[in-house]
């Protein structure tokens, strides 16, 4: 009997000592890491803000290739959620909810998980890293990326107690998302497209027949525009031989882009005269694309039978998707915007395809005035 009393009065010492330090351990958890890179705020923000690249940067989904997983229909808009399901115990069952949304600077993420805790938040802050030089601060040109997670365990002393090892569990597959963050980022091309004044869009370039032109110039803007007059001269041709007229606005499409020379090729949608139909009115005919004002783009539905001439090639191009847009310049810095076009395509989930091209909304001969429209595409899956 003595004995099993000691025994008691022993378990009842360690349940008082369990519920003491219990009581004296946090409440609330907090772990963070951080990486720093030199990509630009916009893009950093871009790519965690949403699910577009959640498999790429956070490590979760990785445990369990057979994971049923399913995302809300737009997974950059604010209330977005990720909802995954697994059979191994390691992951379960939970989700992430996109909650808040600073552009530049912050995203917040409410994080569902059958781990103990409640209120449980996953955020990341974006930030100039400050160097202090001689008692003067001054912004570096690279950006602190934080991540921080949190967690409430209130009265639950097991929870207080699991606590301990977050910095073990949750901390370790932090550091290794944001290395794989880190590796994202670098992937991506080093331009702000944020400066950009016009918008970004996805769009679907129609199909359409095209008369095509390879072409090279020395790096001078005069040698460009005599080069691209004499080949739309070709164009011409054909066209007229063919019975046919512009379908859209001549493309020009970068092969090459050295120091000394520039390669690249003509594109002019075509169609046979006469063959658009009512709401698209056709450009005048007879005219060369290189002079007219841009014509309505007017889709093909069948490859059309094209006799060719001199360096002309004709070609049936499909529909595809691109990200566009919207430049008002010189020509001379068309390959900035492509940069940023292919920037902001990858940032935010695009996979960028073929070669990007670049619409003339004007004329040939005036396209490094300050004034020329252009519009810019890089097709994407």
């Amino acid at each position: 009997m003595t004995r099993i009393i000691e025994f008691l009065i022993a378990a009842a010492m360690v349940v008082v000592l369990f519920l003491v330090i219990a009581l004296f351990l946090p409440a609330k958890r907090v772990v963070w890491h951080e990486i720093e890179t030199n990509r630009p705020a916009n893009t950093v923000y871009d790519v965690v803000n949403g699910f577009h690249h959640f498999k790429e940067w956070n490590p979760l989904l990785s445990y369990d290739n057979k994971m049923k997983v399913d995302i809300s229909a737009d997974p950059k808009a604010q209330g977005a959620t990720l909802k995954y399901d697994s059979s191994k115990k390691v992951v379960g069952a939970g989700s992430w909810t996109l909650a808040e949304q600073d552009p530049g600077k912050k995203v917040v993420y409410k994080l569902q998980t059958n781990s103990i805790g409640s209120n449980k938040t996953m955020v990341f802050t974006i930030e100039p890293v400050v160097a202090k030089s001689k008692n003067i601060t001054v912004n570096t040109k690279n950006l602190r990326v934080t991540q921080t997670y949190t967690v409430d365990y209130g009265w639950n002393l097991f929870g207080r107690y699991a606590g301990m090892y977050v910095n073990r569990n949750v901390g370790d597959e932090m550091k290794a998302g944001l290395q794989k963050l880190n590796a994202l980022l670098v992937s991506i091309p080093k331009y702000d497209y944020s400066t950009h004044t016009e918008p970004f869009n996805l769009v679907e370039v129609p199909a359409q027949n095209v008369l095509v032109v390879p072409t090279e110039a020395k790096r001078a803007n005069n040698e460009v525009v005599v080069a691209m007059t004499n080949q739309m001269g070709w164009v011409k041709k054909v066209m007229d031989a063919n019975g046919l007229v512009s379908a859209g606005p001549m493309r020009i499409v970068t092969t090459e882009y050295s120091s000394s020379a520039y390669a690249f090729d003509i594109v002019v949608p075509v169609r046979k005269a006469g063959s658009a139909s009512a709401a698209t009115p056709a450009a005048t005919e007879g005219e060369a694309p290189a002079e007219a004002a841009p014509a309505p783009v007017v889709a093909a539905t069948e490859k059309l039978d094209i006799r060719v001439e001199g360096p002309v090639k004709a070609d049936f191009y499909p529909a595809i998707k691109a990200v566009t847009t919207d430049y008002t310049g010189s020509a001379q810095s068309l390959v900035m915007v492509r940069d940023m076009v292919r920037a902001y395509a990858v940032a935010n989930g695009y996979t960028p395809t073929d070669r990007a091209f670049d619409e003339y909304l004007g004329t040939v001969d005036k396209q490094n005035e300050i004034d020329s429209k252009f519009k810019v595409y890089w097709p994407v899956k």
